[in-house]
């Protein structure tokens, strides 16, 4: 694999990404840049992120939404979780003008302890392999069953890892329901916007359905408030009114 570099602007703002190929880059930034990019200027004003203080990015990848995230709001704590050797560096090299950004090299669960990553297979996800098998490292989860890429990582809960959160961005590759499942308790406490990934192929490597999530974001008292690419946003039952009257 060679090293991929990609520039892009959003919002006047010009940025130079680094990854460990041209696809991993690329499938990070297309979403921001136009049209995409006025999309998440919209959401940036609707979830009011210059006056929030704590943001937790769960599969953070190569680091495009920490780098987003601070261009919101540069005083915004964030912690990246990216747990893939091959995406780590990456993440560290792109937001290390970054102060504050504290990236972690771990998952994230509804337990801690190991957990072990791999590629998907074709049977699982039918884009999960380009001529180069490990092409797409964007893709490695905790549920693939390729022979391919493998690794042994470290797993926490958010809960945890932190008592602080005003926005949780969940991309775990299908463990999306159990890193929820270990953040209950900032959830019920510190009750922050949710943008949570939905991949139907996902969803089927994890045997999880979305009534599945109903029924997790029933018990914390939480509600769909809309999406954007393939996430949804969830927020506090609370919430919801002030939230959707910012977007009128």
């Amino acid at each position: 694999m060679s090293e991929a570099r990609i520039s892009f602007s959003v919002q006047g703002a010009s940025f130079e990404i680094f990854g460990p190929t041209f696809v991993t880059a690329h499938a990070s930034t297309k979403y921001f840049c136009h049209p995409w990019d006025s999309e998440f200027a919209r959401w940036s004003r609707v979830f009011n992120f210059p006056e929030m203080e704590y943001m937790i990015d769960v599969g953070s990848c190569i680091g495009i939404f920490p780098i987003l995230f601070s261009l919101a709001n540069p005083k915004m704590n964030i912690i990246a979780l990216e747990p893939a050797s091959i995406n780590y560096p990456y993440l560290v090299r792109n937001t290390r003008h970054l102060p504050n950004v504290k990236c972690l090299k771990l998952a994230a669960s509804s337990k801690a302890g190991f957990g072990q990553l791999a590629l998907p297979t074709l049977q699982q996800k039918t884009f999960a392999q380009s001529l180069e098998p490990t092409e797409n490292t964007g893709i490695i989860s905790l549920y693939g069953e390729s022979d391919i890429y493998q690794e042994q990582v470290n797993v926490t809960t958010l809960d945890k890892l932190t008592d602080r959160a005003d926005f949780i961005k969940i991309d775990a590759e299908g463990h999306d329901l159990e890193v929820l499942k270990g953040a209950r308790g900032l959830l019920e406490n510190e009750r922050p916007i949710l943008m949570v990934e939905f991949i139907k192929q996902n969803l089927q490597m994890a045997g999880n359905t979305p009534q599945d999530f109903d029924k997790f974001f029933e018990k914390v008292e939480y509600k769909l408030i809309g999406g954007w690419r393939h996430d949804y946003f969830v927020a506090p039952q609370e919430k919801r009114h002030d939230i959707l009257r910012r977007d009128r």
